[in-house]
């Protein structure tokens, strides 16, 4: 998602394609090749398989982190847009997935489109709160003191960590984790130099070390109850750690590319098309290129996932260019509407 400011920080939009690539390749592996990592009862997935989930848990963070890095700034022309983003894929989901099971596109279909609409990707629906919410948040943390900030994490903290996380009330799946990310990608914004005291391998390094933790206590886990009620969320303390040593690494680098700034505007498609369409593909890929070698498999997922981002990426193309026309039909219609009702006034 793209929030933001007037001039693109590609090392940042850099780090919005990797995770986005993280995400689909995520899906694959944990879906379609090795989907019984998805269940408390597996004890067949290797540990390498683990650890490569690892690698690649950190990317939802990442998103939320950027947004609270650079605030979100609400307004009803980016409200709009959003929407329309969020209606155009579901359409084409529920399109597909009527007419794959021998349906027709017809009345309901379409009413179907727009109700609820936020509702069928998990993501979209908590980050439509965190809009709406934004104004106020940014607010605050521009009158929050150092320790004032400090002490709302930490307070954040408790619900996110001890209710969402220890007790397993929704394993970071809320707009309650959400919140608490936005916040702690603030408090890196407003505290760039207390961030700035390590150096980029460091970042690397507890990145790695997290991503290995994780996979090794997952595995350790594995067929064990305890496995999916701690391990498989996104407010594991292990993965928050390694996504803002994540996010921080790319941050702290600096670099202009207009290619990756436009590439990076596309982005989005590929887990909206995925989340919806993709569901249904997820056996047939599985059935299709998996492999007894891990490394095999590895190297599917990375193909199969920079393939669907290629593919997606054109269709979002195709997307924004529809939005252009509406902008434009917009802005010659309103004003000659709101002639005719000062005229009428």
């Amino acid at each position: 998602m793209s929030n933001a400011t007037e001039h693109r920080q590609s090392n940042i939009e850099l780090l919005r394609i990797i995770c986005m690539l993280f995400v689909v390749m995520q899906h694959f592996w944990g879906h379609a090749l090795y989907p019984e990592l998805q269940s408390s009862n597996d004890t067949t997935s290797p540990a390498a398989s683990f650890i490569t989930l690892g690698f690649m848990y950190i990317a939802v963070n990442c998103f939320v982190l950027i947004s609270g890095y650079f605030r979100i700034k609400t307004t009803l022309y980016k409200f709009v847009s959003f929407t329309f983003l969020v209606i155009f894929y579901n359409f084409l989901s529920l399109a597909f997935l009527r007419l794959a099971g021998g349906g027709t596109i017809g009345r309901s279909l379409i009413l179907s489109t727009f109700i609820n609409c936020y509702n069928n990707w998990w993501f979209i629906n908590c980050y439509v709160y965190l809009m709406l919410v934004a104004p106020i948040l940014n607010k605050a943390i521009e009158q929050f003191t150092s320790k004032q900030l400090l002490n709302v994490i930490i307070f954040i903290s408790i619900a996110d960590l001890i209710l969402g996380y220890l007790m397993n009330m929704d394993n970071g799946y809320s707009f309650i984790h959400f919140i608490f990310l936005y916040v702690i990608g603030a408090s890196i914004s407003k505290e760039r130099i207390f961030f700035d005291n390590l150096k980029h391998w460091h970042y690397l390094l507890i990145y790695i070390i997290c991503a290995l933790l994780w996979g090794l206590v997952a595995f350790a886990t594995s067929g064990k109850d305890v496995y999916f009620k701690t391990n498989l969320a996104y407010n594991n303390p292990i993965i928050i750690i390694a996504s803002i040593a994540f996010f921080i690494l790319f941050r702290k680098l600096s670099f202009s590319n207009s290619l990756v700034n436009k590439i990076a505007s596309l982005a989005i498609a590929s887990y909206l098309i995925q989340d919806g369409i993709g569901r249904m593909l997820y056996p047939w890929f599985g059935k299709l290129f998996y492999n007894d070698s891990v490394l095999m498999n590895i190297a599917t997922m990375i193909v199969g996932g920079i393939v669907w981002f290629i593919g997606c990426s054109f269709i979002e193309i195709l997307r924004q260019y529809l939005w252009r026309g509406i902008e434009k039909t917009a802005t010659l219609i309103l004003p000659l509407h709101l002639k005719r009702v000062r005229k009428n006034s």
